[in-house]
């Protein structure tokens, strides 16, 4: 399968939407009645209460079989997913959807570092309110200085994404 179309576009945020979660659980619907899957996770902003976030709903589909990924692929492509590969994470393949309402799908082997990685991000950031916010502050700033695009956008928010992680494991070390 080969990469089609450009990764980068427009970033544009919105304040949180309680209907992105209903949003998710449709296309998580609509997915499963098409494609058998073990796991899937709600990821990204519009995961996490009361933060501006792109207004895309982040799915994450964990892959038991890895060796058995070019047929979600296709399946996904055929649910009218934009197919992009790992598009610069390896072990993630991502795809994209645009229309009524967008959405971003990371397809990467269940229980590897991506996928935990996205777990402990999303969950201390529910955690924890103050650095929910500060990860809002953060990417409105990125906008407001000209991050308008997703590449840079992305990059400019690495850092924060890679300590809040260091930070979710230490808590879970803890426990």
């Amino acid at each position: 399968m080969n990469n089609v179309g450009n990764i980068d576009e427009k970033v544009a945020l919105v304040p949180f939407n309680p209907r992105w979660c209903k949003i998710y659980r449709s296309e998580v619907n609509r997915i499963k009645s098409n494609i058998e899957l073990m796991h899937i996770e709600h990821i990204g902003s519009t995961s996490i209460p009361n933060i501006y976030a792109k207004p895309i709903v982040d799915i994450m589909i964990g892959l038991e079989d890895w060796e058995n990924k070019e047929s979600t692929c296709k399946n996904l492509i055929n649910l009218d997913y934009e197919f992009f590969g790992e598009a610069n994470v390896p072990g993630r393949i991502y795809f994209r959807k645009r229309n009524k309402n967008n959405f971003n799908i990371a397809l990467c082997r269940y229980q590897s570092e991506i996928w935990i990685n996205n777990i402990l991000f999303r969950d201390y950031l529910i955690k924890h309110s103050e650095a929910a916010k500060a990860y809002s502050l953060l990417k409105k700033d990125i906008l407001d200085s000209g991050g308008e695009t997703l590449l840079i956008y992305s990059s400019r928010k690495a850092s924060f994404i890679e300590e809040t992680i260091k930070k979710a494991k230490q808590e879970q070390s803890l426990k």
